[in-house]
């Protein structure tokens, strides 16, 4: 097994290189016009928010007074929702985190790929409210903060998609008397460049009644975008039943488009308590020009959501199921019993001819489970970077990728990161080889489960009045 220590030291999201001097003082004078112009443009435009006649340019923190106004009651588990800033540019959610030094508030956004003046001249702000500040007309009411606009990395922004994920980081102001967190905050983002600008208002997520500590071995799985009229509810249930045999307590799935009889197996799982279901719906403007529904923006939403109520997060599509040689063969082995904080594991397909993951019987609801039936795998196993997924401490992890973590958060100690061998454990990737032709081996990992399996899965199909399992 291969261990790296990522020591405590500053990581940077890959940003797009440096202007020249000449072109940077050009550049400037003319945003120094086109600043002007703005100015005078949005001081007396009315439809863009202001605080009382306070302009929410400074360049500095400020407090603000003014009246009263009503507000969401606090939750730690707001319902998000795609909210647009101005032309390609969204915000979805917003959770309290620990920084890299300090306290923050980090936003989910999506942003234009191509467009290098948004990412490198965009100014945004956090106007923070707090509901308890509201008690008192004579306290103050906001806390401006000036926020740092990033753009995640996205491997497949070269397949013609020129929408991308990012973040809004914030650090969070101290509280005041009896506040005990902020409940909202208001995003206010200007691209002068551009002549642009716009507002959106969202609860923050706060652990005020969770643990500050995750309780130790505990595991949540985020599960990929689920779209395409998805209709493979026994699929659904192997998986669950499988992940939970592995030590997954808890799973936060985004469903876009899946059937009725697939929407009826999230909702069993919802009302056993195992499963939170997030709906995730892209903006309509946006469509295919981001990567898969958006889905690093949903992964860096799942690690913000789960990262500090568990202590690890799982990270794998539908298909995609962790095999080990450890014993027992658990998420708990996988991490050897929390020494390792992150765990990256390399990928092979399974049933290289799709006989079993194109299984009508499966198609209709009947349960012929693909851990419990396919031995054997194509010997080809991809590289780290290509189909790799992960088991990690999320409140370590500080930029995920969809297949791999690269930069974790500055922490009081070495950050211990594993790539094992395939030999020790792999991702059993239960999907067609699109037509190629391979040498296959044993691969026998998926069944170690088997018996509970069949047990389980029959269980819960039988609740849902599906077809039982066959003999």
């Amino acid at each position: 097994m291969d261990r790296f220590f990522h020591r405590p030291l500053p990581t940077m999201i890959e940003d797009p290189p440096k202007q020249s001097l000449k072109n940077h003082l050009l550049n400037l004078a003319i945003g120094c016009g086109t600043f002007f112009l703005c100015g005078l443009l949005f001081t007396t435009n009315t439809n863009f928010p202001s605080h009382r006649g306070t302009h929410f340019w400074p360049g500095r923190a400020i407090i603000l007074n003014g009246p009263q106004q009503p507000l969401r009651p606090s939750s730690s588990s707001p319902t998000f929702k795609w909210q647009k800033i101005f032309e390609d540019f969204y915000v979805y959610s917003a959770y309290y985190t620990q920084g890299n030094s300090t306290a923050e508030v980090h936003a989910v956004i999506l942003g234009p790929t191509k467009d290098k003046g948004f990412w490198q001249t965009t100014d945004c702000f956090c106007d923070f409210r707090s509901v308890a500040r509201r008690d008192n007309a004579t306290q103050q009411e906001g806390v401006l903060r000036r926020a740092r606009l990033e753009r995640l990395p996205e491997g497949h922004a070269d397949e013609g998609r020129n929408i991308s994920a990012g973040r809004l980081r914030c650090r969070l102001p101290p509280t005041v008397g009896n506040q005990s967190h902020w409940d909202e905050m208001t995003v206010k983002c200007r691209y002068v460049k551009a002549l642009t600008s716009g507002t959106a208002t969202l609860s923050i997520s706060h652990l005020k009644e969770r643990r500050s500590v995750p309780r130790k071995m505990s595991f949540a799985h985020c599960g990929a975008p689920i779209f395409g009229g998805y209709d493979r509810p026994a699929a659904l249930v192997e998986f669950v039943e499988y992940y939970r045999l592995m030590g997954v307590e808890r799973f936060f799935w985004y469903p876009v488009n899946v059937s009725l009889r697939s929407e009826t197996v999230l909702e069993h799982y919802v009302r056993d308590g195992v499963m939170e279901v997030i709906r995730w719906t892209m903006p309509r403007a946006v469509g295919e020009r981001v990567h898969n529904f958006g889905q690093l923006a949903q992964i860096y939403d799942c690690i913000l959501r789960t990262g500090l109520e568990y202590d690890y997060t799982v990270n794998s599509d539908l298909d995609e199921f962790f095999g080990t040689s450890q014993f027992p063969a658990t998420f708990a082995s996988i991490v050897r019993k929390g020494s390792l904080d992150c765990v990256v594991i390399r990928s092979s397909f399974m049933d290289c001819d799709g006989s079993h993951v194109r299984d009508h019987a499966q198609q209709s609801g009947e349960a012929v489970l693909q851990t419990s039936t396919v031995d054997r795998r194509d010997s080809y196993v991809f590289a780290t970077a290509v189909r790799s997924k992960y088991v990690c401490r999320g409140r370590y992890v500080d930029v995920p990728r969809i297949h791999f973590v690269k930069h974790f958060k500055n922490s009081s100690r070495a950050v211990v990161v594993s790539y094992p061998s395939p030999e020790e454990e792999l991702i059993l990737h239960y999907r067609t080889c699109n037509g190629c032709i391979r040498t296959t081996t044993p691969e026998s990992r998926g069944m170690v489960h088997r018996n509970e399996m069949k047990t389980n899965v029959a269980n819960v199909l039988s609740k849902l009045n599906f077809k039982a399992l066959k003999p």
